[in-house]
Order: C-alpha cells, then sequence, then structure tokens
C-alpha cells in the first residue's frame, strides 16, 4: 500500500509540473529592455505657414507665405523645449501717400525658441499650447515714383500659439509679434501646418 501510494504521488507531481510548463510555454514572452535604448525624445520637422497682417501693419504689408524648419526636445509626458527658423516673404500692398501711389513690403526671418505644453495625455491626437521669443529680422521693401528702396532691422519678437498634433501632422494658429516693443503695429496671425520628418 504503501509502494502504489508513492508511485500515485510521483504520477500526480509529474502531471501538475507537466502541465505548468505546458502554461508557461503558452504564456507570452516579455521581451528584454536594451541596454542603453530609450524611447525618442527629439524630432525634426518642416513648417508651411502664412501670416495675415492685422490692424494697421495691413496698410503696409500683404499676407506673408513662406515656413519654418524647427525641431522639439521633450522633457516629460507634457512639456518640450522648441525651436525654429525660417522666413515669410511678404506680398506687396499698395497705399496712397499725399496724393502718391507707393507699394511696399514686409518680409520676416523670425529665429525663435520657447516651450511647448501638452493639454492630452500622450496618444495619437494631442491638443498643445507654445509661447516662443527670439531675434525677427524684418526686410521692408518701397516703391514709388522716386525709385524703389529697401532696408532690414533685427528685433526682439516672439509668438504664441495653439496646436493640434494628429500622428506626424501638426497644425498650428496663433499670433506672430515682430517687435515686442510696437506688437500693436508688427503683429500678425500666423497658421503652419508642419510635418514630422525624422526623430532623434
Amino acid at each position: 500500500m504503501i509502494a502504489r501510494t508513492n508511485h500515485g504521488a510521483l504520477a500526480l507531481t509529474l502531471i501538475l509540473g507537466t502541465t505548468s510548463l505546458a502554461r508557461a510555454d503558452d504564456s507570452p514572452p516579455v521581451p528584454d529592455a536594451a541596454p542603453g535604448t530609450h524611447p525618442s525624445r527629439g524630432h525634426v520637422d518642416a513648417e508651411p505657414g502664412v501670416a495675415l497682417p492685422l490692424g494697421d501693419l495691413a496698410t503696409v504689408t500683404g499676407p506673408a507665405l513662406g515656413g519654418f524648419i524647427g525641431g522639439s526636445y521633450a522633457l516629460d509626458e507634457r512639456w518640450e523645449i522648441v525651436g525654429r527658423a525660417g522666413y515669410m516673404w511678404g506680398a506687396s500692398t499698395k497705399m496712397q501717400v499725399a496724393g502718391v501711389s507707393m507699394g511696399s513690403s514686409l518680409s520676416y526671418a523670425p529665429v525663435l525658441a520657447g516651450a511647448r505644453y501638452y493639454l492630452l495625455d500622450p496618444g495619437a491626437v494631442r491638443l498643445y499650447l507654445a509661447a516662443e521669443a527670439g531675434t525677427v529680422l524684418v526686410v521692408s521693401s518701397e516703391s514709388g515714383p522716386g525709385g524703389d528702396g529697401s532696408g532690414s532691422s533685427f528685433y526682439v519678437g516672439g509668438a504664441a500659439s495653439v496646436g493640434l498634433q494628429v500622428d506626424l501632422l501638426d497644425l498650428r494658429a496663433g499670433l506672430l509679434t515682430a517687435d515686442l516693443g510696437h506688437a500693436g503695429t508688427s503683429t500678425s496671425a500666423l497658421m503652419t501646418l508642419g510635418f514630422r520628418f525624422a526623430a532623434l
């Protein structure tokens, strides 16, 4: 009787052990984290856009077309450091000065840096706010009966915007101020459509 009990216990142990191994083999493998690897934190993007002059600025320049090359680096799930540089070519507009018709335009070459804050958790669609400051090269052109002329000056400018990222697309709308010291006469509505094409 003792021999039979020992054989039965041994058989039961073998059956349970085989069942446990089978279940372990059916479990999905857990990938090992590769040493030295981490999720991508940096991106490079291109942003074609248009700037529409607001207020008194619309009397001296037309809409501006151009774009930016930018980059970002994630500090955490909500905050990113951002920067971009570009050129916006301003179309000419006509105005009357002492009964004489003249044309003028303003073009911009901003170099801006700042921060972006995401209002939504990481996902395919993310809403964010952004603020930037930097230098803006303003190129002015004039034409009239006396001939053509142009000039350029550097100013401290900035931008504030709200944006929506959908996968690799980045739609942004906000304000671009070429001269923060004279925001009332140097602000445009800036709209860009960005494409993220590289990850660092």
